[in-house]
């Protein structure tokens, strides 16, 4: 008879937990959000002794804590997850750019030039045998260098007199995360690929490149073919990224 009742209120016990898992949600589902823009998270529908785990897919973009306060870090896609017992409860987060100036040029390291031109869908410009440059309203212009028929980096070049050092800042913080510079390139990192930003006669330079390639593919500019008016704009990029850190 014990073991029958044992049992018995085994079984309530799950199917009230069960029950009870079903009831929780989120007070949201979906959070559209901009640079380090902050949001709440709550469980609905918890009981008393009820834990939470909170967790994010991609810290790079959106971050967490223990309280369920969303931080966005970074402009992309991600998922807030909150664990209670064994439900999961799920909210999508979108982190959209404040400021755009230009977009990404294809970062397809290692695929051929005839992938490019394919997938580029600028006017071109000019083609030699490394490197392809496509013209933008946007931007100057867009470059792809490759080696071996395999693209190495890509940039764009922006004339200093059409950006501000706010904006420029902004657009790149809100997308990248700044790791130091050497007095005259800027250097940010992103999942597989290193951007470094600095000057020369043409304009300012935003170069990409896979990480693992960041020694053989890093510009050396000498002094007297640097833009004066980029090298202003970049001296107070750099000061304001500092500030940040």
């Amino acid at each position: 008879m014990k073991k029958i009742l044992f049992i018995f209120m085994l079984f309530v016990s799950v199917f009230m937990t069960s029950c009870f898992e079903e009831d929780l949600i989120l007070n949201t589902s979906f959070l559209d959000m901009e640079f380090e823009e902050k949001a709440r998270l709550r469980v609905e529908h918890l009981e008393h002794n009820d834990v939470v785990r909170w967790r994010s897919s991609d810290e790079f973009v959106v971050s967490v804590n223990r309280d369920g306060v969303v931080i966005a870090n970074h402009v992309g896609a991600a998922y807030i997850s909150a664990f209670v017992g064994n439900k999961e409860l799920i909210c999508e987060v979108i982190v959209d750019p404040i400021i755009n100036l230009y977009e990404e040029p294809i970062l397809a390291f290692g695929r051929s030039k005839e992938y490019i031109l394919n997938e580029e869908w600028r006017e071109l410009r000019e083609e030699t045998f490394t490197t392809l440059w496509f013209y933008d309203r946007d931007v100057d212009y867009y470059m792809y260098l490759f080696k071996y028929n395999k693209l190495e980096s890509a940039g764009v070049t922006i004339d200093p007199r059409s950006v501000s050092s706010d904006n420029l800042s902004l657009f790149l913080d809100e997308r990248y995360q700044f790791v130091g510079d050497d007095g005259h390139t800027l250097f940010f990192e992103r999942d597989y690929f290193g951007i470094d930003v600095y000057t020369d006669r043409e304009g300012i330079r935003v170069v990409y490149f896979e990480l693992a390639s960041r020694s053989s593919t890093r510009s050396s500019v000498k002094q007297s073919e640097k833009s004066v008016e980029g090298e202003a704009v970049l001296k107070e990029v750099r000061e304001l990224l500092k500030a940040k850190l």
